[in-house]
């Protein structure tokens, strides 16, 4: 697991390395460091670390000597044997640094380019990374070998041209995503997106002109079989008119599979850049954003680019990128009939007029269609998350009612969209009938007349559907072209949201918290429609005290931890840790340095291991098994098939147990070694018994040494804390020093 987490204990060495030393022994003594420390969070099968790895930590010391390193080991592949080059680029692009490929001669190389890799011409050669230039040559770091050398500027690999990878390092301000650029340009982040991507864009509509280019050999070569041909009975024209028209197809066939390439390799990385960012922007949004939208409409919010994506690479963007090349069939159709041409030329202007029409009409039945099958939905699924309440409720009748109600409003809503489309199919298809008539009518007087051959007019009949084939797919794609348009807005309106990573870039990390907390006249209600949960809550902490929350459910006492944790901002007063207001400080630095105990405990797919890695990935097996042993656990858990390493595919695996699972829970606080534990109510089947004597023995031992905060109702464990905090129902709080209650 990488989350990510602070050490603050001697267990682990200093993670702030010498940034100004320019002396190679230096140098070499702190990489040498970043590989201690990382290697035994590596995977790896073979005792030595591959050249790429020695230049990854070189290059990640050089670059940023003061990296925690819990964010470099965020950053590096999960469970690789052999870290290879892509693997390092990947790497350093998750920290922050983009490569660059060059051929250049390192002699020439600019020195505000450095660090960078001279990679190897051949499997003898070595890796190197430069450091910095000399007088008279150049200092570089030898992956291969692990040590710093000298390089003369008189040596060939300084003379000779060679492959160099240069690295920038990430400025968002200047992406085309960033609100400055995206500010100066006036794009929305999905066009900031497509943007990208012009040169693809360029590319298609380049392709698209050539193939309509060749694709008026058809029409061309019909029409000179009926008048060279079939006219004069001439063998070679005959035969040269088919040759010409096998190179036109076969061209058109490696064009189309060309622009079919191009497009695909655009759906997918629209896909894969809108997915990701999605997933990523919506895990990062504020805990309100996301708890108070039901799960489908979380789901929802991640599904949302796949109508677009749909759109991509489906026939309707390829028919909306044919429309500007209509001209050109429109241009040929002149040459060949003439006046002819006036006809296909009303006929788009009047199915581009038909679109718009045809649109304003289904617009607000597609969206009434589309809220009937989102509420239709979203009662599906909280009837199947709470079917045992409405079955002990006796309301299966009375849901089966409620469903046939929202599955007909669906179903009428549905059936009334696909009415207006299949009215706009119809009178597409038919208007492309009269145009169809009405050209054979006029082309038959133009061949009376004298003034175009009949080939003519059969090229001209087959050119005209080029013509208007796109404008009638347009027509037919408005419910398509309105779900693009609602999910790119979607896109737009989540990717506009603030998440907790950019409000935290504008605010400050604790980097040694102690452990001071303070609650200054805090009142708290969850959003504008909701009562306060309790007001003017105030209580001061010094590091190593310890504070019992007990009161009525409902009261708020969970709440506390939730605004310790930076989860919600109280609506008044102020939260501080060490004097510092948490508004002004980092969440996610407040979140590492803050061990919650939840009243269950979530696991997910992986090894136990790697689950108690959770709370501090930078954990050895010493440190987590004796974090096992303080939790009674160990011996269970050495029980297991494959001991630490053994997998749990969800929380219901057999051997994971309520009292188990609190037991590694329970491990996951020691391993964190926060300076501050809060630790919510304890479910009331482990009040008695082994499980409710392990929390006090671990409050017990905890005292004095953390900041505890914990709720409870008895007294063995109020005995416990320093100063009680009562939540009563009036939304009032009352705080008492320990002594004087039991005085009482």
């Amino acid at each position: 697991m990488t989350s990510a987490s602070t050490q603050s204990n001697s267990d682990f060495t200093d993670t702030q390395f010498p940034s100004n030393s320019t002396m190679k022994d230096a140098k070499d003594n702190a990489i040498t460091q970043l590989q201690n420390q990382l290697r035994p969070f590596i995977m790896q099968s073979q005792s030595q670390l591959s050249e790429w790895e020695q230049a990854l930590f070189a290059l990640v010391y050089l670059k940023e000597p003061k990296t925690e390193l819990y964010v470099i080991l965020s950053a590096m592949p999960f469970r690789k044997t052999i870290i290879d080059k892509l693997d390092m680029l990947n790497v350093m692009a998750n920290l922050g640094h983009f490569s660059r490929p060059i051929q250049a001669k390192v002699k020439r190389l600019d020195e505000r380019l450095l660090p960078c890799l001279i990679e190897p011409s051949s499997e003898q050669d070595d890796l190197y990374v430069l450091t910095q230039r000399l007088s008279d040559g150049w200092q570089a770091y030898n992956a291969s070998t692990g040590v710093f050398v000298e390089l003369k500027d008189t040596d060939k690999i300084v003379r000779k041209k060679q492959t160099l990878i240069l690295f920038e390092s990430y400025d968002e301000s200047k992406t085309p995503l960033s609100d400055f650029m995206r500010g100066v340009t006036g794009q929305n982040w999905f066009g900031a997106v497509l943007s990208r991507f012009k040169g693809t864009f360029w590319q298609i509509m380049l392709i698209g002109f050539v193939l309509n280019i060749f694709a008026l050999a058809p029409p061309i070569f019909i029409m000179m079989i009926y008048d060279r041909v079939l006219s004069t009975g001439s063998y070679e024209t005959l035969i040269m008119l088919v040759v010409g028209m096998a190179i036109a197809i076969g061209t058109q066939w490696l064009l189309r599979h060309l622009r079919s390439r191009s497009l695909s390799w655009l759906t997918a990385r629209l896909d894969n850049i809108t997915g990701t960012s999605l997933f990523s922007h919506v895990i990062n949004l504020k805990p309100n954003f996301i708890e108070n939208a039901s799960t489908t409409g979380q789901i929802a919010r991640l599904r949302t680019f796949e109508t677009a994506r749909d759109f991509f690479s489906g026939g309707v963007f390829l028919s909306i990128i044919e429309l500007p090349f209509t001209a050109i069939s429109l241009l040929v159709i002149y040459l060949l009939a003439g006046p002819l041409a006036i006809v296909p030329a009303l006929a788009a202007v009047c199915l581009l007029a038909l679109y718009f029409v045809l649109r304003r009409r289904q617009i607000l039945q597609i969206r009434r269609s589309a809220r009937a099958s989102s509420i239709r939905q979203q009662f599906i699924l909280e009837s199947l998350e709470k079917i045992d309440t409405i079955k002990s409720a006796g309301m299966l009748d009375l849901w089966y009612q409620k469903f046939r109600q929202l599955s007909g409003t669906d179903a009428i809503s549905n059936f009334r969209m696909q009415w207006l489309g299949g009215i706009a199919e119809a009178v597409t298809q038919g208007f492309s009938m009269v145009v169809l008539v009405v050209l054979i009518g006029y082309g038959t007087h133009l061949i009376w007349s004298g003034d175009m051959s009949t080939g003519g007019l059969i090229a001209s009949m087959i050119l005209i559907w080029r013509v208007l084939s796109p404008f009638q797919s347009l027509c037919l794609s408005v419910p398509r072209i309105e779900q693009l348009r609602s999910s790119l807005n979607q896109v737009n309106q989540i990717m506009e949201l603030e998440t907790e990573e950019m409000a935290a870039r504008k605010v400050s990390k604790i980097p040694n918290m102690q452990g001071k907390v303070e609650f200054d006249s805090v009142s708290m209600r969850y959003s504008e429609n909701h009562d306060l949960v309790f007001k003017d809550v105030s209580f001061s902490l010094q590091a190593g005290q310890a504070l019992a929350i007990t009161g009525s459910a409902g009261t708020g006492k969970s709440t506390i931890f939730k605004l310790l944790q930076a989860m919600y901002k109280p609506e008044t007063g102020s939260i501080r840790i060490d004097d510092f207001d948490i508004r002004q400080l980092d969440v996610h630095d407040i979140r590492r340095q803050v061990s919650y105990i939840p009243q269950i405990h979530d696991f997910f797919q992986g090894s136990i291991l790697d689950n108690l890695r959770i709370s501090n990935p930078l954990a050895d097996r010493k440190q987590v098994k004796s974090a096992l042993e303080l939790t009674d656990a160990l011996k269970e858990v050495e029980a297991l098939p494959q001991g630490l390493d053994t997998m749990i595919h969800h929380s219901r695996e057999a051997y994971m147990s309520p009292s188990f699972t609190f037991k590694l829970g329970l491990a996951r606080m020691h391993i964190q070694q926060a300076p501050i534990v809060v630790i919510d109510n304890l479910p009331n089947q482990f009040q008695e018994g082994d499980i409710g004597s392990l929390l006090y023995k671990s409050i017990d031992r905890l005292r004095g040494k953390k900041t505890l905060l914990f709720v409870t109702f008895r007294k063995d464990y109020l005995a416990l804390s320093d100063y009680i905090l009562t939540l009563n129902e009036d939304k009032t709080s009352t705080l008492e020093p320990v002594d004087v209650l039991f005085e009482l």
